[in-house]
């Protein structure tokens, strides 16, 4: 899906607070233009010490957090798009509070195409580790449609959490699915668009407590 910013208006299912890990101190923080940003303590790996395992899924426990705590802070918050660890790093040192790994944009960073469902699974996850390591900031990745049915959905959430994203986004397109912004879009029946957002809060559910977006 291709993006500038956060979206306005979109549905987030962030998951009741109660099943949410404690969060601890977890490295240094510092205050970065009128935000707290949390430092790791591995120069090795950024982001080793933000994840955290929970229920048997390992997820970015402080990124998540930081999430939610912006998504329940008043205003419109932007969020430039990511593709690699540089562009994520940019853009966490420009000062912005978070990013959005876009489909449109890893697909045309490494395959020069649009974002037309060329990308797979596994091509998507492993750009995001390498975003997710290279920023301090929660990124939301792009799952577009989930990558199959329901149970592929709920793999994609448990995959996209070990990478380290703080949250998901989840589209209700057919596939194989259109850019975000062409014409001739088609989206999938209510009931299937239902079936991928409980696969997604299932599994997140299950242990990978990041937010899905859909």
């Amino acid at each position: 899906m291709a993006m500038q910013g956060v979206m306005v208006g979109t549905r987030l299912f962030p998951g009741p607070t109660q099943r949410s890990a404690p969060r601890t101190p977890l490295g240094m923080s510092q205050t970065v233009r009128g935000r707290r940003v949390r430092l790791s303590c591995n120069a090795s790996s950024p982001s080793s010490d933000r994840k955290e395992q929970w229920n048997g899924t390992f997820y970015n426990r402080s990124a998540v957090q930081q999430l939610r705590e912006l998504l329940a802070s008043p205003g419109i918050h932007q969020g430039p798009c990511c593709h690699d660890g540089i562009s994520a790093k940019l853009i966490d040192r420009a000062g912005f509070p978070f990013a959005f790994m876009s489909g449109y944009c890893v697909s045309g960073a490494r395959l020069g195409a649009p974002d037309a469902g060329l990308m797979s699974y596994h091509e998507m996850m492993e750009a995001g580790s390498l975003c997710c390591n290279a920023a301090n900031i929660p990124i939301i990745g792009d799952g577009d449609t989930g990558y199959g049915n329901a149970v592929n959905v709920k793999r994609t959430v448990h995959g996209y959490a070990r990478a380290g994203f703080a949250g998901i986004l989840i589209e209700d397109q057919v596939a194989p699915k259109a850019c975000g912004h062409t014409k001739d879009r088609r989206v999938v029946s209510r009931q299937e668009a239902l079936s991928r957002v409980r696969a997604a809060v299932d599994a997140r559910d299950e242990g990978a407590g990041i937010l899905i977006a859909a």
